[in-house]
């Protein structure tokens, strides 16, 4: 026999939620009904609310649901007595010194490239059908993403991290069977050609990956032993002076190197 029901979050409980479910469909109806504990920092979430009057029915609609009685502390001053307030601590870094102007501009104009071999795909007689539009219009817009992806770390983290996106990409291909000319089924349109034409633009996708890691790779001079580098405070600074990582990405490993006792670290970075 269950003798404490505890639900967490528990202003879920509206709708037809499970916690909601549950009251109606095995609590309100039982003989012996057990006692119920629920937990919330937000009573209230439904939007619409304002008025008190609004408040104060969303309140007694989860009291009646949870048959039970809210309780809550008078003023926030009780609450700072037994919990200790978060140390806002703001941390600065430098601004770029290293400029990948002209490897954005490198990359952009390869991804043009691939997006016309893409719109070639699409023009050949064999690939006119009524899904061939739609299949090609998102993997042009993939292509985009991807770009604005890699972009978005090389100018925000440095070049090992835009690196690292770029495998990323090129492993999530090789899941999927790109490189085989075959493709994951959720990836797949309908249509008699329609694999036939995604499997051929993910090919070219994948050779996009490719050159891209190859021309970002060609930047990092010192393709060996990246990972001694960055494990001295030297070697940081001289990674962070060559663009490998960005002063914003340096920063942010000096904080981790001041946890003396990581195991004992409460934090959010934002």
């Amino acid at each position: 026999m269950v003798s404490l029901m505890i639900f967490d979050e528990c202003h879920h409980a509206t709708g037809n939620h499970p916690y909601t479910r549950i009251m109606k469909e095995f609590y309100h109806g039982s003989e012996h009904k057990p006692n119920v504990f629920g937990m919330t920092a937000s009573p209230i979430i439904r939007k619409g609310v304002s008025s008190d009057l609004d408040c104060k029915n969303q309140l007694s609609e989860l009291e009646n649901i949870l048959d039970s009685k809210i309780h809550s502390v008078v003023d926030r001053e009780e609450i700072e007595l037994c919990v200790p307030s978060a140390k806002e601590v703001n941390r600065y870094y430098e601004p770029r010194t290293v400029s990948f102007d002209d490897l954005s501009e490198e990359l952009e104009i390869l991804c043009s490239k691939y997006d016309g071999l893409i719109i070639q795909l699409h023009n050949r007689s064999t690939n006119q059908y009524k899904d061939a539009d739609e299949i090609t219009k998102e993997s042009r817009k993939r292509l985009s993403n991807s770009l604005a992806k890699i972009c978005y770390c090389l100018e925000d983290a440095g070049l090992l991290c835009a690196s690292e996106a770029t495998k990323i990409c090129i492993e999530r291909g090789q899941r999927k069977g790109w490189l085989k000319g075959g493709s994951d089924t959720t990836d797949q349109q309908s249509g008699q050609n329609g694999p036939i034409l995604f499997a051929e633009i993910s090919m070219l996708h994948m050779e996009f990956f490719q050159e891209v890691l190859d021309i970002i790779g060609k930047r990092v001079q010192q393709q060996q032993g990246i990972d001694a580098l960055l494990n001295s405070e030297r070697g940081c600074v001289e990674a962070k002076n060559m663009g490998y990582i960005s002063p914003k990405l340096y920063e942010l490993m000096q904080v981790f190197l001041s946890f003396s006792d990581p195991d004992n670290v409460r934090c959010l970075i934002a």
